[in-house]
């Protein structure tokens, strides 16, 4: 995992993924959406990328697997493919699991959060491509296969 020294060189971003959620953030309200973002790096760096991206405040909860999750005891390990990061991300939200929507895009991230009970959309990066995604309910793949967000209107 890169640390925020090599981050300040340069964060690759995916575009695409990126301008999906600035999507669903600028028409959260419109479609009574909350949005979270759950991943296993540490805080810091999260926060960095998003700031580094321009989706700072795109979030409603951030949640950190490396720094939010002490009140989890498993001697295996708390982050995904545990489902830990998504039920504490679901608790903080105030939302019932299966009422959420997770996009992923690695094979421990999907298991994780349908181990959570959640709906699952698998889209691989150039990195993950080649994983399986047996517990995701869809698996797109390419990000232009991304769904309109009015697909999310209620």
């Amino acid at each position: 995992m890169p640390s925020i020294k090599h981050q300040k060189q340069g964060v690759n971003a995916i575009q695409p993924m990126v301008d999906f959620a600035r999507r669903l953030y600028e028409n959260k309200k419109r479609l009574g959406l909350q949005l979270g973002l759950a991943s296993s790096a540490p805080a810091e760096e999260i926060l960095f990328n998003l700031q580094q991206i321009g989706l700072a405040d795109a979030f409603d909860l951030v949640i950190s697997g490396s720094d939010d999750l002490d009140d989890y005891i498993d001697a295996e390990g708390k982050n995904k493919p545990k489902p830990y990061i998504y039920i504490e991300a679901a608790k903080r939200l105030q939302v019932f699991p299966e009422h959420c929507l997770v996009f992923e895009d690695a094979s421990a991230g999907v298991d994780a959060a349908a181990g959570a009970g959640m709906i699952v959309i698998a889209v691989p990066n150039s990195f993950t491509r080649n994983q399986n995604f047996p517990k995701a309910s869809i698996v797109f793949s390419s990000y232009e296969e991304l769904p309109s967000i009015e697909v999310f209107q209620q």
